[in-house]
């Protein structure tokens, strides 16, 4: 359902604001999320991961 949404919600902005949705620099933030998310979340639960305790 969120994908959906997520693929809906472009259609219902102004046409004017199309641009800065799909411009070069939103993609590359988030082809950079898309790297760089796994790696945070690694991070960010490191304990949890070694020992299985939260």
């Amino acid at each position: 359902m969120v994908l959906v949404t997520l693929y809906v919600v472009p259609a219902l902005l102004l046409p004017q604001w199309i641009y800065y949705l799909y411009s070069p620099f939103t993609v590359g933030l988030w082809f950079l999320s898309l790297l760089a998310g796994p790696a945070v979340a690694c991070a960010v639960n490191r304990e949890w991961i070694r020992t299985g305790r939260a």
